[in-house]
């Protein structure tokens, strides 16, 4: 029985964001009651960092967004941390925010134990943004934990520090990692394409390229094809289902920091060679599926992560996600559940 855990990257632009409340809360609030009705649960990775940097500028936005967080939780689904360091420095102007890239990855703030100011230490940031989730959640679940981790932007390596903070604040289970992917960018570089199939532990000083069969974090990767499936597949949708395929995403101009100017062949490895992942974001439930079963009875594999971005869906992406979450529920009750994190760890 596989673990299906289905997360959202609860964040907003990193530039304009017109009306927040129909970038996010809206399509969010579409997204938990697809998996209200059919009493199954969702994950939502929740962006501290853009919280309390609303919160600093006393944006009312802040409160709308924990008081969904909130509702998720008092419904059955759950909410985890999510970090994006580059808000706390971020200014607001004229409409539109600025960020400055070299605070994109939290290795650039170090981990220095004995600073407590969370814009001058990862550990304090992370130690902080745990003990804010769990503040604001145990009001509505008081069993409620915060467990699982995902880093902005995929941007855990280089590791060591990072996942050694993690595990001594008590986060046992990471799915930053998607499962054969690699940025060449310098604001988010990562490189997963040797990373141990299925799910695996880490150890103290252990990279995240060595299986380990215990250890104080577990990983839960967001699963995809690689290639060459991924680029015969992506063809596939490109040549023969057309229709569907540009109707789901919206602002994407929006999604990164700064202007695009990757070097063409960055670009074309990028866009054919990166994995094709399993997610709600762009793509048709049957794609969705099609990649499942490729993971279904694998021993090494017991659990893995759906990824998906509210910010970005359109309405044609909810009669996909519901179709495929009945779909999972009514064909696959046999072999694959539908889960929380906590529900994750197989020792």
């Amino acid at each position: 029985m596989l673990n299906l855990i289905c997360t959202a990257d609860y964040e907003l632009f990193f530039s304009k964001n017109n009306n927040p409340e129909e970038i996010l809360i809206q399509p969010t609030d579409r997204l938990l009651k697809i998996f209200s009705k059919y009493q199954q649960p969702i994950t939502l990775f929740a962006d501290v960092c853009c919280i309390l940097r609303l919160k600093e500028l006393g944006d009312d936005f802040a409160f709308k967004m924990e008081e969904q967080l909130i509702s998720a939780v008092r419904c059955g689904h759950d909410v985890q941390l999510h970090v994006h360091p580059h808000w706390l420095f971020a200014d607001f102007n004229n409409g539109e925010w600025s960020f400055d890239k070299k605070y994109y990855k939290i290795q650039n703030l170090g981990f220095d134990r004995s600073e407590t100011d969370i814009r001058k230490s990862g550990y304090a940031l992370l130690k902080n943004a745990k003990k804010y989730l769990e503040n604001l959640l145990t009001s509505v679940n008081p069993d409620y934990k915060c467990i699982a981790f995902r880093a902005g932007g995929w941007c855990i390596q280089p590791e060591l520090e990072y996942t050694a903070a993690l595990s001594e604040l008590g986060i046992t289970i990471d799915s930053s990692v998607i499962y054969g992917g690699k940025s060449m960018e310098e604001m988010n570089s990562h490189d997963f394409t040797d990373v141990p199939k299925g799910n695996y532990f880490f150890k103290d000083n252990i990279h995240i390229k060595i299986n380990q069969s215990q250890g104080a974090l577990y990983e839960v990767p967001v699963i995809g094809l690689t290639f060459p499936w991924n680029l015969v597949k992506f063809l596939h949708i490109r040549m023969l289902t057309p229709k569907k395929n540009h109707i789901f995403v919206k602002n994407m101009g929006n999604f990164v920091v700064g202007k695009n100017k990757k070097p063409l062949i960055n670009k074309i490895i990028s866009r054919y060679f990166s994995p094709l992942s399993l997610t709600f974001d762009a793509q048709i439930y049957e794609d969705n599926l099609h990649i499942l079963n490729r993971y279904i009875n694998k021993n090494s594999w017991s659990s893995a992560a759906l990824i998906s971005h509210p910010k970005i869906f359109c309405d044609g992406v909810y009669q996909e996600i519901d179709t495929f979450v009945k779909t999972v529920v009514d064909t696959y009750k046999n072999t694959i559940r539908l889960s929380l994190f906590n529900a994750a760890i197989v020792r």
